[in-house]
C-alpha cells in the first residue's frame, strides 16, 4: 500500500472552457514562495463549527508570495499544503500572465485548488494598475465595516458572552455560528 498520494498534475488548459491567455504579456510570474505559519492557540484551543469533534490547538495557514518579473509581489494566505503549491501550482504559474485570472482559476479548480492564489493575483493586478481593489471591483466605498466572527458552536450563554465581549472591543456587527450538531443543542 502506498504511503503517500501521488502529486496531482495540473492540466495545461482547462477542460471547462476558457481561452488561453495571450502571449507576450507585459508582466509575468517569476517565482512563488511559501511560508507555513503555525500559531499556538491559547487555552485548550477551539472546536471549529465545521469540524464536529475536532479540537484545534494551532491555527495553521500557508502564506504565499507571488513575485513578478516587474518586481511586483502579491500576497495571499489560505489552507493548503506547501508541497502541493511548490510541486504543482508554482510550476504551472511560473511564466504566466497574472492578469489571466479566469483562465488560472479554471485550471486550478480542475486540479483541486488552491483557490486563494487568486488573492495574490488580484494583489498584483491592483499594484500594477496603481488602483485599490475596491475600484477594480467596481465599488465606490473606501471603507468597509468590520465585524467579529465566531468559529465555534456554543451555548446561548456563550454566544451572549461573545457578543458582549466583541461589543466592548468596539465591534458593532457579529457573525454567529447558529447551527448545532444535535437537536438537544
Amino acid at each position: 500500500m502506498p504511503t503517500a498520494l501521488p502529486t496531482p498534475r495540473i492540466a495545461t488548459r482547462p477542460t471547462t472552457g476558457g481561452r488561453r491567455p495571450r502571449e507576450g504579456a507585459s508582466v509575468k510570474i517569476a517565482r512563488i514562495e511559501t511560508v507555513r505559519v503555525d500559531v499556538p492557540l491559547p487555552g485548550e484551543g477551539f472546536r471549529p463549527a465545521w469540524g464536529p469533534g475536532l479540537l484545534q490547538r494551532t491555527w495553521s495557514n500557508v502564506l504565499v508570495k507571488v513575485f513578478t518579473d516587474a518586481g511586483i509581489v502579491g500576497y495571499a494566505a489560505g489552507h493548503s499544503f506547501v508541497s502541493h503549491i511548490e510541486r504543482s501550482v508554482a510550476p504551472y504559474m511560473i511564466g504566466r500572465d497574472p492578469f489571466a485570472l479566469e483562465y488560472h482559476h479554471q485550471v486550478l479548480t480542475n486540479a483541486g485548488g488552491p483557490f486563494f492564489i487568486d488573492i495574490a493575483l488580484w494583489d498584483i493586478i491592483g499594484k500594477a494598475c496603481g488602483q485599490p481593489l475596491y475600484k477594480l471591483f467596481g465599488g465606490h466605498r473606501t471603507r468597509v465595516k468590520a465585524y467579529a466572527a465566531t468559529c465555534e458552536v456554543g451555548t446561548p450563554e456563550r454566544r451572549a458572552e461573545d457578543a458582549l465581549r466583541y461589543l466592548a472591543e468596539g465591534f458593532t456587527a457579529l457573525k454567529l455560528r447558529l447551527h448545532n450538531w444535535t437537536l438537544a443543542e
